[in-house]
């Protein structure tokens, strides 16, 4: 993470995107002063980084699958920052009790695409070494 000083770093431009490089910065005595920050669209992610636009990108989903899939390294992940990154589905209460069946599929569906997820990205790692390209 260090090496990250003085570097072009992409993110997303929500409080997310802002919370999560903080506190990766902050937990390797980083300051965003440090960097470059490059504000980009998560659809942006992989090809600014692939295009050499941004020497390092945070990111997640999809984009940080075809990342790990391109063999780059991740150098930092939410595990490490655990409780801090929550997702959270609201539903009005008269709307709980009309559907409740539809927001419980909902809710399984969430966990299910998360273990998946999961369980794919463990078996790719397994499989290969990531390097930082030059």
């Amino acid at each position: 993470m260090k090496a990250l000083k003085g570097k072009r770093v992409g993110v997303e431009a929500t409080s997310l995107g802002a919370s999560f490089i903080t506190r990766a910065l902050e937990r390797n005595g980083i300051s965003v002063k440090d960097i470059q920050v490059v504000s980009l669209e998560l659809t942006e992610h992989e090809r600014a980084y692939k295009q050499g636009n941004v020497d390092a990108v945070f990111t997640f989903g999809l984009a940080e699958i075809k990342l790990l899939v391109a063999e780059v390294r991740s150098l930092f992940d939410s595990s490490q920052i655990t409780g801090e990154i929550v997702d959270i589905i609201a539903v009005i209460t008269e709307v709980t009790a009309n559907y409740f069946d539809t927001i419980q599929s909902l809710i399984n569906g969430r966990f299910c695409t998360l273990n998946f997820s999961y369980n794919f990205l463990k078996t790719i790692l397994t499989m290969q070494i990531f390097v930082l390209p030059n």
